[in-house]
């Protein structure tokens, strides 16, 4: 068995990977700096982001499980610095990934601030809630994207139609169930308005069409409602509270949604939708047979003129902005958005109007300077030094592939004791049809006694072996069954042990075994010995590289401050 060291490097490593959402902002004072390299300092509040980040990756006494941390912040920073000399990056990809992160954090602030997510909900809330789960309702629902097709729906409904046959005519194939029949459903469950309808709607009456902001709108009937059991409330307070909280933020999204939306102006032109919807839907014999293989067929590439077309619009600070075809097919291209659902008119106004609510949100956010708060430009410094710290890693750290067999042999002598060769054993053994059988004779397996006496008392109709093996053996049951008898002692039973479509019980009687050389180690002792060797070469390259970045940019450290820094570290402050 070969040991887990826990070294700087593989502490560096984790650190390459390390994005903290940052909760604390403000100008750090010089007291605060725990360390220079270069131009960039280390702060406390870098320090305890990082601590908060990797708990019990710095064990041991306070003083020492600081300074360790400290010193990793410290060689990152180096190695970022050097990144940066070499020109390891592009400076134009640097550049806009400062940008994108920038507009995605400030995007992110302003959301927090319209909608925080740290929603109170009081005890007294959750119990309402629970009080109301007490019964559920069997729930029908037509859903529509549009106010068009829900008063279409209403009005056959009106007419006669039934409503099951309505419910598949309108709904969504995976979207919405079968019929339209949810189901017995409990609140809690559902999306405002729906989850209030579980507990008011009269019986058997429909309700609609009612809306539900940034999903659509829905036609309800409510047809039973029965009572249901559930468990003692102080079990579920903590589950409810969430399901309340999570309801709170949909209820402010939903409302910041359409404060945005009307602030802006934000409105589509008559015929935008339909141009989308001519342009991805099949016009020719070619692109019919296409769709009907379930692919989306692919327009010809639009002309200048037809990239133009305006497709929406939104006012900002009093002029009208256009939203073309080209801003459409990029926003199609963007693999971070979804992409419309180009079959019906209605979702792809829902996508246009979403589209345009996103980025008068990002306007929103960039008239706030969000992009500008501390937090943000400290997020934004860490995802880029990432990307440096990753380049300069890839080419002078991870770059070393293999090991010597001289440093092989050195990983190997780090284990005295370590790895033990199988060279012969005798055993007993008996085989059986099911698990209950083999579980029954292991347990009246007793210490003394033989597996024969076991089987004789749990089932004397089983077959009983005995076995003299050689290792190593080309016989696949014994290469399967090595690793269980080296860990097995003498007269100690094993099993039940799955063995195809039967079961095992497994006695060692004897065996000869002793230390491992490392000229007749096997092939997977070599390799995880290799790895071992690499992870120490990449190591020793790592202290090396760092020690001349020191002499180099000759950081300024200061250990001392580090006593004002508790530690554990506490949690953030929300």
């Amino acid at each position: 068995m070969m040991r887990t060291r826990s070294t700087p490097l593989r502490a560096l490593a984790a650190l390459a990977l390390l994005f903290v959402p940052v909760l604390l902002s403000g100008c750090s004072t010089e007291s605060k700096v725990l360390a220079r390299v270069g131009d960039q300092a280390i702060t406390a509040d870098d320090f305890l982001d990082v601590a908060r980040a990797n708990p019990g990756q710095y064990p041991g006494r306070p003083d020492s499980a600081r300074a360790a941390l400290l010193e990793d912040l410290v060689k990152r920073a180096l190695l970022i610095q050097e990144a940066k000399v070499r020109g390891l990056a592009d400076s134009v990809q640097l550049a806009n990934m400062r940008r994108q992160l920038e507009d995605q954090l400030a995007m992110r602030s302003l959301l927090e601030k319209l909608a925080p997510r740290d929603v109170p909900v009081s005890d007294a809330e959750a119990k309402r809630l629970y009080e109301w789960r007490a019964s559920e309702a069997h729930l029908f629902v037509i859903f529509t994207p549009d106010r068009r097709g829900a008063d279409a729906a209403l009005a056959e409904l009106k007419g006669g139609a039934d409503f099951s046959a309505m419910a598949d005519r309108y709904n969504y194939t995976g979207m919405m169930p079968p019929h339209g029949d949810a189901g017995f459903m409990t609140p809690g469950s559902l999306v405002p308005p729906l989850d209030d309808l579980l507990r008011t709607a009269p019986l058997g009456q429909l309700i609609g069409p009612v809306e539900s902001t940034g999903d659509g709108w829905f036609l309800v009937k409510i047809t039973e409602r029965r009572p249901r059991q559930q468990e003692p409330f102080e079990q579920q307070k903590a589950m409810l509270r969430e399901m309340l909280k999570q309801r709170k933020q949909k209820t402010l999204m939903n409302a910041a949604y359409n404060r945005l939306r009307e602030q802006y102006k934000v409105r589509l032109e008559s015929d935008g939708p339909q141009a989308l919807f001519h342009r991805f839907n099949p016009n020719d014999h070619r692109d019919s047979l296409v769709a009907a293989m379930g692919g989306l067929p692919v327009p010809p590439p639009p002309t200048p003129e037809q990239l133009k077309q305006v497709l929406a619009r939104y006012d900002d600070r009093g002029k009208a902005v256009p939203y073309t075809l080209a801003d459409a097919l990029q926003d199609m291209a963007d693999p971070g958005k979804p992409r419309p659902d180009f079959a019906m008119v209605p979702m792809i106004e829902q996508w246009l109007e979403s589209n345009l609510v996103q980025r008068v949100a990002l306007i929103e956010a960039r008239h706030r300077h969000l992009g500008e708060e501390p937090a943000v430009q400290r997020q934004v410094r860490e995802r880029v030094n990432n990307m440096l710290l990753d380049a300069i890693y890839s080419a002078e750290i991870a770059s070393i592939l293999s090991a010597s067999e001289a440093e092989l042999r050195a990983a190997f002598e780090r284990h005295p004791g370590g790895f033990v060769r199988l060279d012969a054993a005798k055993v007993m053994l008996a085989t059986f049809p099911d698990s209950a059988a083999a579980q029954a004779v292991t347990a009246h397996a007793k210490p003394g006694g033989t597996l024969r006496d076991a089987v004789n008392a749990a089932a004397p109709a089983a077959h009983v072996m005995e076995a003299d093996i050689k290792f190593p053996t080309q016989d696949p049951l014994w290469s399967r069954l090595e690793a269980t008898i080296m860990a097995t002692g003498p007269n100690e039973v094993r099993g039940p042990l799955r063995m195809g479509a039967g079961w095992l019980v497994l006695q060692v009687i004897s065996k000869d075994q002793g230390p491992q050389t490392f000229e007749n180690l096997p092939e997977q002792v070599r390799l995880a010995l290799e790895n071992e060797a690499v992870q120490q070469r990449r190591e020793a390259r790592l202290n090396e590289l760092t020690a001349q970045l020191r002499a180099k940019f000759h950081p300024q450290v200061h250990p001392e401050r580090l006593k004002s820094i508790p530690w554990p570290v506490p949690p953030a402050k929300s």
